[in-house]
C-alpha cells in the first residue's frame, strides 16, 4: 500500500505548487470566451453566445488582457474588436464596424496603445483606446493574424498566406524585415497563424499549416528549432492556432483542431500538458483559437474567499454501482468560495471521471463507473475557491464490482 500513501500525498502536496495565472481561451464555434484557473480546468467560467448583439460573438479569434483585467477580443465574423472589464461582460464595448474586416489579432504596445490586425484590408492597426483615438495603419501584409509588440516598440505580424513572419520597427513601417518562405524545411512556413517573443527574446511562431512550434533567435532565423508534428497524441498538433507565454515563462498553445489547448515547459516539449475535449459544456473546447495568460493578482475585479472547514463526502463507500460525492465548505470571511472541481483518478493516476465545475461551494455529483472500469482503490480529489484561494482534499473510494 505504500505507493496508494504516496500517490495520495503526492496530490496533497501539490496544493502548493498552483501557479496561480488566469488562462483565457477564445473559441470558434462555441462562440464564447473562456477563463480557467489552471490546467485542470479549475473555476471554469465562460462568456458569450453566438450573434451580434451584446454579449455576443461571431467566430472570436485574438484575445489579450490589461494588467487591469480588461479584456479585448477580436470578433472576426462581427468585423469588430470587444472590450469588457470582466467575465461578466461588464462594461461592453467595439469598434470596428465599416473599419475592419476579419480583423484577427490583437496585443497592448508598451504604451497601452491597441495594437490589432485588419486581416482581409492586408494591413495592421493601432488605436489610442477603443474610441479609435490616434488610428494608425500599416499595410503591405497578406491577411496578417497575429500580432505581438516588444517593449522596445518593435512590431512582429504572421503573415499567414505570405507564409512568413514581419517585423517593423514602429507604425511608420520602418525597418521591415521578413523570415520565411513556403515549405516544410528549415527557414519555411506554411501559412502561420501566430508569432510572440518570449522571455529570453527569441521569436516563438505557431507554423499551422506544417502543425508545429518554431522558434528562432532573430530575423535571420538563426537557431532554427522546431517542435510538433500533425496528430494528437503527445508532442503532436493538429492547427494549432495563438501561442502565448504565461508569467511562469511556460509556453501555452491553443491547439485548434484537437479541440483543446497545451502547455509545455519549452521548446523541447517537456512538461506537456493538455486540456479540454470536443463539445460545448464545462472542460470541452470547440476550434480553440486565442490563448493569453495572466498572473490572477492582475485581476483586481475578483473577490477570492478562503475556503475553511471542507467537508467532502462518499457514499457509500466501498460501492458496487454508483457513489455520491458531495463537497460543502464556507469561508472564515463569511462569504461562499467560488469553484468546485472533483476528480477521480485510478491508481496510476489516470483521470477517469470529472464532475463539471460547481460555481459555488456546495455541489454534489453522482459517479457510475462505465463498464470498462474495473474493481479496485480509487482516489477522489475535490478543489475548492479561486484564484490563489484554491483548497484540495483527497479521498480514497473502493470499488467493488
Amino acid at each position: 500500500m505504500k505507493w496508494v500513501v504516496f500517490f495520495l500525498v503526492f496530490f496533497l502536496a501539490g496544493v502548493s505548487w498552483c501557479e496561480f495565472e488566469y488562462i483565457y481561451i477564445t473559441e470558434r464555434l462555441n462562440n464564447r470566451i473562456t477563463r480557467i484557473s489552471d490546467m485542470l480546468g479549475s473555476g471554469w467560467v465562460s462568456y458569450g453566445s453566438s450573434g451580434s448583439g451584446i454579449g455576443q460573438f461571431l467566430a472570436p479569434y485574438g484575445i489579450t488582457v490589461s494588467r487591469t483585467g480588461d479584456i479585448y477580443v477580436m470578433d472576426q465574423h462581427n468585423h469588430r474588436i470587444v472590450h469588457f472589464t470582466d467575465m461578466t461582460g461588464t462594461g461592453w464595448e467595439t469598434f470596428g464596424s465599416g473599419i475592419l474586416q476579419y480583423a484577427a489579432g490583437v496585443t497592448l504596445g508598451p504604451e497601452n496603445w491597441i495594437y490589432l490586425t485588419d486581416s482581409y484590408n492586408s494591413r495592421i492597426a493601432r488605436m489610442a483606446d477603443m474610441s479609435g483615438a490616434g488610428w494608425t495603419t500599416v499595410g503591405g501584409f497578406d491577411n496578417p493574424g497575429g500580432i505581438d509588440v516588444t517593449n522596445n516598440g518593435k512590431i512582429y505580424v504572421s503573415d499567414g498566406p505570405g507564409n512568413r513572419i514581419v517585423r517593423v520597427d514602429d507604425m511608420t513601417g520602418a525597418g521591415w524585415v521578413t523570415f520565411g518562405t513556403y515549405g516544410s524545411g528549415a527557414g519555411e512556413l506554411i501559412d502561420p497563424w501566430d508569432v510572440c517573443v518570449g522571455p529570453d527574446s527569441k521569436i516563438y511562431i505557431s507554423d499551422t499549416g506544417n502543425d508545429r512550434l518554431v522558434r528562432i533567435d532573430d530575423m535571420t532565423g538563426a537557431g532554427w528549432t522546431t517542435y510538433g508534428s500533425y496528430g494528437s497524441g503527445t508532442g503532436q498538433f493538429n492547427n494549432p492556432a495563438h501561442i502565448t507565454f504565461g508569467p511562469s515563462g511556460k509556453i501555452y498553445i491553443a491547439d485548434q483542431h484537437n479541440h483543446r489547448i497545451v502547455r509545455i515547459d519549452d521548446i523541447t516539449g517537456s512538461g506537456w500538458t493538455t486540456y479540454g475535449s470536443y463539445g460545448t459544456g464545462t472542460g470541452h473546447f470547440a476550434e480553440p483559437t486565442g490563448i493569453y495568460v495572466v498572473l490572477a493578482t492582475w485581476i483586481k475585479t475578483e473577490v477570492y474567499l478562503k475556503p475553511e472547514h471542507i467537508q467532502f463526502f462518499t457514499y457509500p463507500n466501498p460501492f458496487n454501482s454508483a457513489v455520491t460525492i458531495s463537497v460543502y465548505c464556507h469561508s472564515r470571511e463569511g462569504g461562499n468560495p467560488k469553484g468546485v472541481a472533483v476528480q477521480i483518478f485510478d491508481i496510476t493516476g489516470r483521470i477517469v471521471y470529472e464532475m463539471p465545475v460547481g460555481a459555488y461551494r456546495d455541489t454534489s455529483a453522482v459517479w457510475t463507473p462505465e463498464e470498462s472500469v474495473g474493481s479496485g482503490v480509487y482516489l477522489v480529489r475535490a478543489k475548492v475557491g479561486s484564484g490563489p484561494t484554491i483548497e484540495s482534499v483527497v479521498k480514497r473510494i473502493v470499488y467493488l464490482k
